[in-house]
C-alpha cells in the first residue's frame, strides 16, 4: 500500500514550527553571547555591570513571555533541567540568596542576587532551547566566534589608536578594556572564548574555519599584550586541559597517532621557546618583565609586591571565614565587614587601597559572603561540569559534540584557574556566557546518555518530560521582573552618583546635596564603591552649615555600612562639636580599632579626652601613634596633653 500524501496544513504547521524556533534560538543566543557585551552606559559609574544587567533581565522577561507561543506543545524537554550541573547552580542560587539573612547591608547583595538568578535563568532556558535546532552546536561555536570577533577588534582597535602597534607596558594596556570593566576582566572573557575559537578551526568548514581561525590569533595576541598574569595563569591552564584531552581521548577528536605527537612537540617546544625568551630578554621588554614578576619580587622599598597585596587581602578574608565559616557575612557584605579585621598586623603597605569590594579570589569571596555550603555548590557546578565533559568523550561522541565538549573544558578550567587570582564572578558577561557553555555541557551530556544506554527514549526512564510551564514560567518572569527593576533602580542611582561626584569637584554642594537625594533608592542604599549614598548628602549638607542635617545622614551612613573610616570619623567630629562626646569618643575609637595605621582617629579621640579633661588618657591615646606617623597636629596636641597632664 502506497502511503498517501502528507496534510498540507500539517506540513506547513511543522514548517513554520521549526522557523519559529531558528528564529527564537538565533535571538537568544545572538544576545547572549554578542549583542550583551557591547552594551555600555557612559552616564553611570560602572558602564557594564548595572546596564548589561538590566539588558539582560529585560531581555529575559520578553523571551518568557513569548515561549509559549514561539515553541511547538511539547517541544521542550525539562529532562535537562535535572541534570546536576544545573541543580548545583541552583543550589548556589538559592544560598546566595539565604545568604542575606545574615548581612549587615542586604540592599548591598542585590546585584549579587539578581545577577546570580538571572544567570541561573539563562541556563535553564538554554538547556531546553539548545536541543530545538539541528547543529546547535555549529551555532554556538559560530556565535562565540563572532563574540570573540567583536571583542577583539574593540580591544585592537583601543590599543592601536591610542598607543600605536607595537609592545606596550603594562601601565599602558590597563586602559584597553575591550568593552569590559577593566583590562583584566577583559582578558579573562577572550579566556573564556579562545577555546571556542580553536574548536572552531576545527569543526568548521569554509570561511568560518579561516575566520575562527583568524580570530583565535588575534584573541591570543590581545591576550599577550594585556599583560594580565592571572590570565596568563588561566590561559595555560586551559591549553594545558586541552593536551591532556588530545592525549587521553584522540579516538572521539579524530586525531591520529602522528598529529598527537606533533602537537605534543609543538606544545613542548613553544612552553620552552617562550621560557627561554622571557627568561633572557632584557628588562627593557616590557612582556618579559611582567611575566617575570610572577616569581621575581620587585626591588625598592615603595615597590608593591609581586602578587599585588593578594597575599594581605587573602590573609584578611581568610580571617572572615574563620569566623563565619558555615554562613558567611551576606552576598555584597564582603567589602563592609572587611574593615573590621583592619587590626596592627595587617600591613597597609602591600596593597593599593583599603576599598576592595572583594579578595581578588572568588573561591574565598564566595566562601566569605555565602558560607561553605554556597561555595561547596558553586565548586559543583564545576566538578559536575567536568565528569559530564568526560562522559561525551568517552562516549559514543560524534567528533563534532567530543571537540566542543574539550573546548568547554578548556574554557571552564582557565576561568577556574583565573578565578583564584581575580574576580570574573562579579561581571554580568562572564556569568552569562559560562551558564551557556554549561547548558551545552548538559545537553551534549544528556545526547550521550541516551545514545549509550538506548535508541527508545520510552525505556530507564529516558522519556522526555514536558516543561512545566505553570510552575516555572511564572516564578523565572517573578525573578527576572524584580531584577529588572532593581537595575533601572540602580542604574538611575549611579547616573546621580555621577552628578553628584562632578559637583563636588565644583564646589557645588547644593547641587551635591540634591543629586544624593535622587540617587537615594530602597533597593540600593550603597554605591559601587560602597560609600552609603546618605554619606554622600551628609557631606553636602555638612559644607552648607546644616549640622543637623548632615549628622542624620551620617548617622544612616553609619548604620548602612558601620565599619568605613570617612563616616566614623565625620560623624564624630560633628558629635564632638555639639558637645555629645560620650558618641564622639565611641565613633573615633571604633575607628583607631579599625584603622590602628592612620594617626586621624587616635588625634581626633585623644582631642576629646582633651575636651573632657582627661589629659593622662590623651598622652596614652597619642602616644600609641609611632613617631614616624606624628605630624605637628599630633605633636602639638601631644605637647599640649602632657602639660596638662603635669598641671594636674
Amino acid at each position: 500500500m502506497v502511503p498517501g500524501p502528507e496534510n498540507p496544513a500539517t506540513e506547513r504547521a511543522t514548517v513554520s514550527a521549526t522557523l519559529r524556533d531558528r528564529i527564537l534560538f538565533g535571538v537568544f543566543f545572538g544576545f547572549l553571547l554578542v549583542g550583551l557585551h557591547v552594551i555600555r552606559d557612559p552616564t553611570t559609574y560602572d558602564k557594564t555591570l548595572i546596564p548589561r544587567l538590566l539588558s539582560a533581565a529585560t531581555f529575559i522577561a520578553a523571551v518568557l513571555a513569548v515561549l509559549p507561543w514561539a515553541t511547538r506543545p511539547g517541544r521542550l524537554d525539562a529532562r535537562p533541567l535535572r541534570d546536576p550541573i544545573v541543580l548545583c547552580y541552583a543550589a548556589y542560587a538559592l544560598l546566595t540568596v539565604a545568604s542575606l539573612a545574615f548581612a549587615v547591608n542586604v540592599t548591598a547583595g542585590f546585584t549579587d542576587v539578581f545577577k546570580t538568578l538571572v544567570s541561573l535563568i539563562v541556563l535553564g532556558l538554554s538547556c531546553l532551547l539548545l536541543p530545538t535546532v539541528p547543529r546547535w552546536q555549529e551555532a554556538i561555536v559560530k556565535l562565540c566566534v563572532v563574540s570573540a570577533a567583536v571583542s577583539a577588534a574593540t580591544g585592537w582597535a583601543t590599543t592601536i589608536a591610542q598607543h600605536g602597534v607595537g609592545l606596550h607596558g603594562r601601565e599602558l594596556m590597563e586602559r584597553v578594556t575591550g568593552l569590559q570593566s577593566s583590562a583584566n576582566l577583559y582578558a579573562h572573557f577572550l579566556d573564556l572564548l579562545l577555546p571556542i575559537c580553536l574548536v572552531g578551526m576545527v569543526v568548521l568548514r569554509g570561511a568560518w574555519r579561516t575566520a575562527a581561525g583568524a580570530v583565535a590569533v588575534a584573541v591570543a595576541a590581545m591576550l599577550v599584550l594585556l599583560q594580565t598574569r592571572s590570565a596568563y595563569v588561566g590561559l595555560a591552564a586551559g591549553l594545558v586541559t586541552g593536551l591532556v584531552g588530545v592525549v587521553a581521548c584522540p579516538g572521539p577528536l579524530g586525531i591520529s597517532r602522528r598529529w598527537r605527537t606533533a602537537l605534543l612537540g609543538l606544545f613542548v617546544a613553544g612552553f620552552g621557546l617562550a621560557a627561554t625568551v622571557v627568561a633572557t630578554a632584557p628588562d627593557s621588554n616590557p612582556l618579559a618583565r611582567r611575566i617575570r614578576s610572577i616569581v621575581v619580587e620587585p626591588e625598592g622599598p615603595t615597590a608593591r609586591p609581586r602578587e599585588g597585596g593578594r597575599l594581605a587581602i587573602w590573609s584578611l578574608t581568610s580571617r572572615i571565614i574563620a569566623d563565619h565559616p558555615l554562613t558567611g557575612v551576606g552576598a555584597g557584605n564582603f567589602t563592609i565587614r572587611l574593615h573590621e579585621y583592619f587590626d596592627t598586623d595587617f600591613e597597609f603597605a602591600r596593597i593599593h587601597t583599603t576599598n576592595w569590594t572583594q579578595p581578588h579570589n572568588d573561591l574565598l569571596w564566595v566562601w566569605a559572603e555565602k558560607g561553605a555550603f554556597a561555595l561547596a555548590a558553586f565548586v559543583g557546578i564545576f566538578i559536575a561540569a567536568l565528569l559530564a565533559i568526560r562522559t561525551v568523550l568517552r562516549g559514543p561522541a560524534s567528533r563534532q559534540d567530543a571537540w566542543l565538549a574539550l573546548g568547554i573544558a578548556m574554557s571552564l578550567v582557565a576561568y577556574s584557574a583565573g578565578s583564584v587570582f581575580d574576580f570574573p564572578l562579579e561581571r554580568v558577561s562572564h556569568q552569562v556566557v559560562l551558564a551557556v557553555l554549561l547548558a551545552a555541557v548538559v545537553v551534549l551530556r544528556g545526547q550521550t546518555v541516551a545514545c549509550t544506554e538506548t535508541s527508545d527514549r520510552t525505556i530507564d526512564g529516558l522519556s522526555s518530560q514536558m516543561f512545566p510551564w505553570r510552575l516555572v514560567l511564572p516564578m523565572a518572569m517573578l525573578v527576572v521582573g524584580l531584577a529588572a527593576v532593581y537595575a533601572w533602580a540602580a542604574r538611575r542611582q549611579e547616573q546621580a552618583i555621577v552628578k553628584a561626584m562632578l559637583a563636588e569637584d565644583a564646589g557645588d554642594w547644593r547641587a551635591v546635596v540634591d543629586h544624593a537625594r535622587q540617587a537615594a533608592t530602597p533597593w540600593r542604599s550603597l554605591d559601587p564603591l560602597s560609600t552609603p549614598v546618605s554619606f554622600r548628602e551628609g557631606m553636602g549638607h555638612l559644607r552648607l552649615g546644616d549640622l543637623a542635617a548632615a549628622r542624620a545622614c551620617l548617622e544612616r551612613a553609619r548604620v548602612e555600612n558601620p565599619n568605613r573610616m570617612q563616616i566614623l570619623n565625620n560623624l564624630g567630629v560633628l558629635c564632638a562639636d555639639a558637645g555629645d562626646f560620650a558618641q564622639a569618643i565611641e565613633c573615633f575609637t571604633a575607628v583607631t580599632r579599625r584603622y590602628p595605621n592612620q594617626s586621624e582617629g587616635f588625634l581626633n579621640l585623644a582631642n576629646c579626652y582633651l575636651d573632657c579633661g582627661h589629659a593622662a588618657a590623651a598622652v596614652a591615646i597619642l602616644e600609641q601613634i609611632p613617631e614616624a606617623h606624628r605630624n605637628d597636629a599630633v605633636r602639638a596636641s601631644l605637647t599640649e596633653a602632657r602639660t596638662r597632664a603635669a598641671g594636674k
